[in-house]
């Protein structure tokens, strides 16, 4: 069994109890200190700071209490067990009222001993990690306050991809700094096969100091998610808000929306800590509501601040629903008539575009409806994501399904239309008419001219049964971080079809990240 990384300081001052149970902590810890009284161990702690100290309470020189007392005002952040052989209550209240991390009767087992100091083990080294972190990050600030872009590009690093695809959810953002770097964070972390952990937040203040602290920030929360195995929303942020105000926030604070995403069993679990409200969007009722806009205060405004799980919210997680995550940027950005957007003003622009267009690409529209509309949404960091399950391929709503390299996989736009236009009754001809489409054809779907590695641009196919006798496959090239000039379809080099049994019409927009192209299929045969 590896060792503990971590040093312990013992205090006793019975020699034979002593030496035997440091002797039994070095088996399972890397450093041990020992001492026979609280005078000698004051003395060793102020020399060698271990990371957590055993001592009993009853010791001539000096007492246990005595010594705990002088160490915490010299490292209040010290791990302390105490040990005694005495339950009278006024020992028991004082370890409580000096912040002792356990407390343990003797005679007591040392498995029992050797367990608290394994849990208190994985928080010290926890820490230790965020302290690491801290200290990285202000050396980096340091450095990178002289090249914005250097720290733009660090973090959109730490930034997951703006399209996630799992097997049974999308996840997609978009993300505009005020400036080169900001503090708005989000991810989405898969746990297992079907849950997820997905969160937004707002550190306060903009520039360089924000983003850093959004750097450190996000590393905790994943640490906290990944190593810790934390589940529950209130757990998350009562850890979060330990390590972070008092590692991190000094006069800062955080707004946050944590949510526990389980698609097998089709919930969400949320806490709020004073973020926006998260949007809903139902692709059956064309409605958008806004769920539960009470929320708890946000994290580093209350350093001793407990969320609990009444403050918890749960929701059904539905195939036909779109949530929306956001941070106060884009609801606070006005136009040129100084007109504030509003949650509003975005709910009517969601409703908008949601029902005409796949999760995958609602985010990089919504922002190019509103910069269309006039507003500017430079003066804040401007994030938003959007998220919702996969649709099942013999959903009423339509075929979506995704392709990292297009090229490759063009069979799959063939194989899922004929599989589409059966289960839609389409005529014998009209099936037999998409089949004879020779794979030419489909490579002139995607015959663009670019300056950019293929790599570089995403590829979303949906196929949906539109107005009338017509199928309709649209296509979506999606390239956030390069300029829409460098992707353009070459519609001439797709090659004309003449067919008894169908016409097409090809239509192609181009939109800031991204480009749409739009087939039109008609059976020229009544429906079977």
């Amino acid at each position: 069994m590896d060792k503990l990384d971590i040093s312990i300081l013992y205090v006793e001052d019975e020699d034979y109890i002593r030496n035997n149970m440091a002797r039994s902590l070095r088996r399972r810890v890397k450093t041990i200190y020992t001492a026979s009284n609280g005078e000698e161990g004051y003395k060793v702690f102020k020399e060698v700071e271990p990371d957590l100290v055993i001592t009993d309470i009853r010791m001539p020189v000096m007492n246990g209490l005595e010594m705990i007392n002088k160490i915490r005002k010299l490292k209040s952040s010290t791990k302390i067990i105490m040990l005694s052989a005495h339950s009278d209550t006024r020992s028991l209240l004082e370890a409580i009222e000096i912040g002792v991390n356990g407390y343990i009767l003797k005679p007591f087992q040392t498995k029992q001993l050797f367990k608290l100091v394994e849990d208190l083990a994985a928080n010290i080294i926890l820490d230790k990690k965020v302290q690491e972190q801290s200290l990285k990050i202000n050396e980096l600030y340091t450095a990178l306050v002289k090249d914005l872009e250097t720290a733009g590009s660090v973090q959109e690093y730490l930034l997951p991809d703006y399209l996630i695809i799992e097997q049974d959810l999308f996840f997609t953002s978009t993300y505009v700094p005020s400036s080169r770097i900001g503090g708005d964070l989000y991810d989405i972390i898969k746990i297992s096969d079907s849950e997820y952990i997905c969160y937004i937040g707002d550190i306060s203040g903009h520039g360089v100091k924000a983003a850093l602290l959004m750097t450190a920030v996000k590393t905790t929360i994943n640490r906290v998610i990944e190593d810790e195995k934390l589940r529950e929303p209130y757990q998350i942020l009562n850890r979060l808000s330990v390590i972070l105000t008092r590692e991190l926030f000094s006069g800062d604070y955080m707004t946050l929306l944590l949510c526990y995403i389980n698609c097998e069993e089709h919930y969400i679990r949320s806490l709020n800590a004073g973020h926006p409200p998260v949007l809903i969007y139902n692709r059956a009722t064309k409605a958008i509501k806004t769920h539960k806009t009470e929320g708890s205060i946000p994290i580093g405004w209350l350093p001793n601040y407990l969320y609990t799980p009444d403050e918890e919210n749960r929701m059904d997680f539905n195939t036909h629903e779109i949530l929306f995550l956001y941070t106060d940027g884009l609801f606070e950005c006005e136009n040129d008539a100084g007109e504030e957007l509003g949650i509003s003003g975005l709910k009517k622009f969601i409703k908008q575009k949601a029902g005409k267009y796949p999760t995958a690409v609602l985010p990089l529209m919504i922002r190019n409806t509103l910069v269309e509309n006039n507003y500017d949404i430079s003066t804040d960091d401007f994030t938003l994501v959007a998220f919702s399950k996969i649709h099942d391929s013999n959903s009423q709503e339509g075929l979506t399904f995704f392709s990292g390299n297009i090229k490759t996989e063009l069979c799959l736009i063939k194989e899922q239309l004929v599989k589409f236009a059966n289960y839609k009754k389409f005529s014998a001809e009209f099936v037999k008419g998409i089949e004879s489409l020779g794979n030419d054809w489909f490579c002139g779907l995607i015959n663009l001219e670019m300056d950019i590695p293929d790599k570089e641009i995403r590829y979303l196919s949906e196929i949906s049964e539109a107005e009338g006798n017509n199928l309709e496959i649209t296509l979506w090239f999606m390239t956030p971080k390069a300029p829409e000039t460098l992707l353009k379809a070459n519609l001439e080099k797709i090659p004309v079809i003449e067919s008894s049994s169908l016409d097409i019409s090809l239509k192609n927009i181009t939109y800031t990240g991204f480009q749409e192209l739009k087939i039109k299929i008609s059976d020229k045969q009544p429906k079977r």
